[in-house]
């Protein structure tokens, strides 16, 4: 029974881990589009109601915290010709860390594709609390792999990466990309296995 139980606290975990495909904590030391945080294999479908159509298009949702020194943040992720994106920074002023936040995208030779600063609270989905809060939609006329880059107002991008204001140390953001199309983990056998064990076993502990 002692076994059964922790096959079970096993399966359990498997599915929470599941549950929270899509989400990312960012990590220091992506400063630079050579050292771009690779979020390809984070992107998920389900319900997050800061994030348009997030049941349809796959999605990654990047939550930056507080860091050591001001910077520059890169995020790399592939998408195919043809294909839709879009990049949605959410809680960025007047919330958290307040700042002012731009973002710039780039192909992985580094040429600027395009860039945004402000846009209304009403693009998107939940989640923008001031007009500051940048939004883009981009089709990608190519195959391959691409940069997101985040800095602060007044910044910008030129060939090879942003320029301009830092974020600052104590700034705070979530960055929502939503890519048409995008591969998502398979559906995992061993979730649905146990989902089906955990009814199962529910059922069985209610007859006893």
């Amino acid at each position: 029974m002692k076994n059964f139980k922790a096959i079970i606290a096993g399966l359990v975990l498997s599915v929470s881990s599941f549950a929270n495909a899509g989400l990312i904590s960012d990590i220091t030391g992506n400063g630079s589009i050579a050292n771009a945080l690779d979020i390809d294999g984070a992107f998920s479908l389900g319900a997050n109601i800061d994030i348009a159509n997030s049941e349809i298009t796959p999605w990654a949702s990047i939550s930056s915290g507080v860091e050591s020194a001001a910077r520059y943040d890169y995020y790399s992720f592939t998408a195919m010709a043809g294909m839709n994106g879009i990049f949605d920074i959410d809680y960025g002023r007047n919330a958290g860390g307040s700042f002012d936040p731009e973002i710039v995208l780039f192909d992985l030779s580094g040429t600027v594709l395009a860039e945004d600063d402000d846009s209304s609270t009403s693009d998107g989905a939940a989640g923008s609390v001031h007009g500051y809060d940048s939004f883009l939609s981009h089709n990608f006329a190519a195959s391959g792999t691409y940069i997101i880059g985040v800095c602060q107002f007044s910044c910008g991008g030129q060939q090879g990466g942003m320029t301009g204001n830092l974020i600052p140390a104590a700034g705070t953001y979530q960055l929502q990309v939503s890519i048409e199309n995008h591969d998502i983990p398979e559906p995992s056998t061993i979730a649905i296995l146990a989902l089906g064990i955990m009814g199962l076993t529910a059922r069985k502990l209610k007859k006893q």
